[in-house]
């Protein structure tokens, strides 16, 4: 059943709907990319050229989806970057109308705000106005949700400087939102004060307890791999339906990906060369209860 994916696009690299497309074809979805900016590359990159797409364009888009009667069959409707704050609100109508004709359908809402490392520093890279929309709109209709540490610290105002500090947090942002908001929540790139230099976690908070996986922290940052996870993890749990075990394919999958991207020395992740690893992860991590 197909995915309705809402987020940026560029023409060469992976990042947003270039980076989560093919993880979910991979995995046996069909996708309905709707891109809320086309850049011609990554904007760190330099020499980008392109534009945000006007909300407008994107809710006339959504309306043509409905108005053939698609959305019946629409399994989840996945975001990331908005690039305009605007975008929130047709970002929450296209949930509706999905709903208005699935009511089980998924909202997956990676909030794409902004990073943090000790190479580049803490902050936002989105519209200061956008952490707002998130919080106040988005948030509250999600299922799932895939904040990086530095997100989550700015959708719950808190310092997430340990494990305890993280888990109150997500516990706090789910009583806050439980009549509707986020039943499961991955914590991505968790580097607190709690782990080791050489390792980096990715959290997992859910009806059935918290998780932790722990990966090898490799040298660089890559972008678009908080992309490439929340459409594995919403691919992995449409297959089985499991929190759990989403978490553990998705990262048997980054893993590998990420190594031969660091391993090849290469700008942008080696997404294609990794297909195979999307199919048949070759290693295998086993979720902590804590």
């Amino acid at each position: 059943m197909p995915v309705l994916s809402i987020q940026s696009s560029v023409i060469q690299g992976h990042v947003g709907n270039s980076a989560a497309v093919l993880p979910l074809q991979a995995l046996g979805q069909e996708v309905w990319a709707l891109n809320t900016v086309v850049l011609s590359n990554h904007p760190g990159r330099g020499a980008f050229r392109g534009r945000n797409i006007p909300p407008d364009d994107i809710s006339a888009l959504v309306a043509g989806l409905e108005a053939r009667d698609l959305f019946g069959r629409c399994e989840a409707v996945l975001s990331g970057y908005l690039g305009d704050p605007g975008m929130g609100a047709v970002v929450a109508e296209a949930i509706a109308a999905v709903r208005r004709h699935h009511s089980s359908s998924l909202y997956v809402c990676d909030p794409v705000m902004g990073d943090a490392d000790l190479a580049h520093g803490e902050g936002l890279y989105v519209r200061p106005e956008l952490p707002d929309v998130f919080r106040d709109l988005l948030v509250p209709q999600a299922d799932i949700l895939t904040p990086n540490r530095f997100e989550l610290g700015i959708l719950t105002g808190q310092s997430l400087s340990d494990l305890t500090a993280t888990r109150a947090a997500v516990a706090g942002l789910r009583q806050r939102m439980s009549a509707s908001g986020p039943r499961i929540v991955c914590v991505t790139s968790y580097d607190g004060a709690d782990v080791p230099d050489d390792s980096i976690d990715t959290l997992l908070v859910c009806d059935e307890g918290t998780f932790r996986i722990r990966q090898p922290r490799l040298a660089r940052r890559f972008d678009g791999a908080g992309d490439i996870f929340t459409a594995l993890y919403l691919g992995y749990f449409l297959r089985t339906l499991n929190p759990l075990k989403a978490l553990e394919r998705s990262t048997a999958t980054m893993v590998p990906l990420l190594a031969l991207t660091e391993e090849r020395a290469l700008l942008d992740l080696a997404l294609t060369d990794a297909l195979p690893f999307l199919i048949d992860a070759r290693t295998r991590f086993i979720a902590e209860q804590i």
